[in-house]
């Protein structure tokens, strides 16, 4: 019987498109997004995040464009968070490295 091939997670794509170090960072930002839009029940702006976390614009909107070099469609990570939740029920490194990139 042949085997399946296994497909790509969204932990693959991240890794393969921006490195493993970038990955984490990333990984971190979007962690910390959905901690900031589940408190408010809805997606936060960006000032909102930095507020929230403390952190200047500056930072928050560098952690941003740092999402953006390896997800350049999506403008926040609520999607993709949502997604992840759907498919496996966390939105965390074990979720991304769960959840299929198709």
């Amino acid at each position: 019987m042949a085997r399946r091939k296994r497909q790509p997670t969204v932990f693959d794509y991240m890794v393969r498109k921006v490195g493993f170090r970038k990955t984490l960072k990333i990984l971190t930002f979007v962690m910390a997004w959905a901690t900031v839009e589940n408190e408010f029940g809805r997606e936060p702006s960006i000032e909102e995040y930095a507020d929230w976390w403390r952190s200047s614009r500056a930072t928050a909107f560098r952690e941003q464009a740092l999402f953006r070099e390896c997800f350049p469609n999506e403008a926040t990570p609520s999607r993709l968070t949502a997604l992840a939740m759907e498919r496996v029920g966390r939105a965390d490194l074990i979720g991304f490295q769960q959840v299929e990139f198709a």
